[in-house]
């Protein structure tokens, strides 16, 4: 029992705690996006004062992200480290692509009315299909709910009109990563609870 009490600690000390990454994101999803949907323009798109403090909390959850898995897989090494290493280079040139892309969009001649909504979608649909992919390589139920509930409230919200789409998208997804936090964080209560 001590022994496990023991292991317990070193791996909560050492792997990163997805409840601290998730309220980092839902917060950011659900104040930005909200804040896109309050902020809109006339025509449902987004201003630049939305899109800037929008941008601002996708960076602070960035930020937050990287500075606490960096302290929480400093040293280790081995098949883990490998797979840590290649799902977070995976979210990064996944990001830097959505970029291109939609930086690419705004210099069509395409309507805001097509572009709009893949500007918006594309993004939180990589988003969904990464949480899915994370939770096969981490085994999580609770990652792979959340995976497949994002792209299901994208959709949803594909069929509401610009700006709706952020409102649905804010309260769906990152409400949704709040609620997962919290999922989380009761298991593991009950979990620990079990092995004392």
């Amino acid at each position: 029992m001590i022994l496990d009490h023991g292991a317990s600690l070193a791996r909560d000390r050492l792997q990163p705690d997805d409840r601290q990454i998730l309220v980092a994101w839902g917060l950011s999803w659900l104040i930005g996006f909200l804040t896109l949907w309050l902020t809109a323009d006339e025509d449902g798109g987004s201003t630049v004062w939305g899109f800037v403090v929008f941008s601002v909390l996708l960076f602070a959850a960035a930020v937050f992200t990287a500075v606490h898995l960096g302290r929480r897989t400093a040293g280790i090494r081995g098949p883990s480290a490998v797979s840590g290493a290649i799902y977070g280079g995976t979210w990064i040139i996944s990001f830097l692509a959505v970029f291109v892309i939609n930086i690419r969009l705004s210099f069509t001649d395409l309507d805001s009315s097509v572009t709009a909504p893949v500007s918006f979608g594309l993004p939180v649909f990589v988003v969904g299909i990464l949480y899915m992919a994370g939770a096969a390589i981490y085994r999580s139920i609770p990652q792979f709910v959340l995976g497949a509930w994002i792209v299901v409230a994208l959709l949803l919200s594909l069929f509401a009109e610009m700006p709706t789409s952020y409102a649905v998208m804010g309260l769906a997804g990152g409400g949704a990563m709040l609620v997962t936090a919290l999922v989380v964080h009761l298991l593991r209560g009950r979990a620990s609870l079990g092995a004392s």
